[in-house]
């Protein structure tokens, strides 16, 4: 099939499904119907007799069909999304790709040892694939079928207006949510919703909720999407926080999230200064952090200071790495400065 994890084509998306379930589902029977992972909620919920929250559940109670008591599939529809960006949808057997570039696999090695290999970057257009007829997506009959691509067109509007499309920067009306697994812990804490200055912003995909993200006292998880980090790729951290009058400081308290399979590093080195007058700045924190050697598991560092200070302003510094290292398969790209609370 063509291409592979993390794009659109089926070499990416399409996997096959095997069941066993003796007295349920006939053996030995082989289908090139669809279902998707979503599909196995509301169909392990109606094999249990289990009710559903009551909430939109965006999958299809797939049963009657497992056990043969209808021929088809009741999803006939797929849209088909990648980091917010809607690549294609499908009708029945009729998959319209839409324009837009992706990571591709097409000319270069794959890695080792877990590591990806680089990637190549690819550019759709406008094109149209039978799947029943051309799974691998090689006869791109655009030209041929007006009528359907104008009805795939139609599907896609709906997709975009429910779901948003990042490609064209439009947002989705119905989007809400995704349910997340990860720290509610909150600490009180002095900065939170106090005035602050970012030099450099936070990626667009890693922006939290918000610049107040950094201070808010919620502790971010170690899903770097839980929305309660922020994200600096590539870019120097520099972060001055006005406590609106002189304050008592106990301590001050940087927490950094650490996965280097995602790209995320540490900083080079952090830097704490307080100041009464936002001008002249005191430094009370160095520390530096080697990101030369693999460290796989996925951490968050602590750091930070215990102080008996009076302070108006507070100042965080933190070097980002530039390219990832050398021994990372991304090493000509930029890593990550990493994932950043300050409490």
């Amino acid at each position: 099939m063509r291409e592979g994890k993390g794009t659109a084509w089926e070499g990416g998306v399409r996997v096959p499904c095997v069941m066993k379930w003796p007295g349920e589902i006939k053996p030995i029977i082989t289908t090139d119907e669809f279902m998707t992972t979503m599909d196995i909620i509301p169909t392990i919920a109606a094999i249990t007799d289990t009710k559903l929250p009551d909430r939109r559940i965006d999958g299809i109670n797939m049963l009657p069909f497992l056990k043969g008591d209808v021929k088809n599939s009741p999803r006939n529809e797929f849209y088909y999304y990648y980091e917010g960006n809607l690549c294609a949808v499908r009708k029945n057997d009729w998959k319209l790709v839409l324009p837009h570039t992706y990571r591709s696999y097409e000319g270069v090695e794959p890695g080792r040892d877990g590591w990806p290999g680089p990637y190549a970057r690819g550019e759709s257009g406008l094109e149209l694939y039978n799947l029943n007829e051309d799974v691998a997506e090689k006869n791109d009959l655009a030209d041929q079928f007006p009528e359907i691509i104008d009805a795939l067109n139609m599907i896609a509007e709906e997709a975009r207006r429910t779901l948003g499309d990042d490609i064209l920067d439009m947002e989705g009306l119905e989007v809400r949510p995704c349910g997340r697994v990860g720290s509610s812990e909150k600490i009180e804490n002095l900065a939170k919703g106090k005035k602050i200055n970012l030099v450099y912003l936070p990626a667009k995909k890693y922006n939290g909720k918000g610049p107040q993200t950094i201070i808010d006292g919620e502790l971010g998880s170690f899903d770097f999407l839980d929305g309660k980090w922020l994200g600096f790729r590539g870019d120097d951290l520099e972060i001055t926080i006005d406590l609106g009058e002189k304050t008592q400081i106990n301590g001050i308290d940087c927490r950094f999230l650490l996965n280097q399979v995602s790209w995320i590093f540490l900083p080079g080195q952090v830097e704490i200064s307080i100041s009464d007058n936002n001008t002249d700045f005191r430094i009370i924190f160095i520390e530096s952090f080697d990101n030369k050697q693999k460290d796989l598991k996925i951490d968050i560092k602590k750091i930070g200071v215990n102080t008996d200070i009076v302070a108006q302003f507070i100042k965080v510094k933190a070097k980002a790495i530039g390219n990832c290292p050398e021994w990372h398969p991304a090493k000509k790209k930029p890593g990550g400065c990493s994932w950043m609370k300050l409490l």
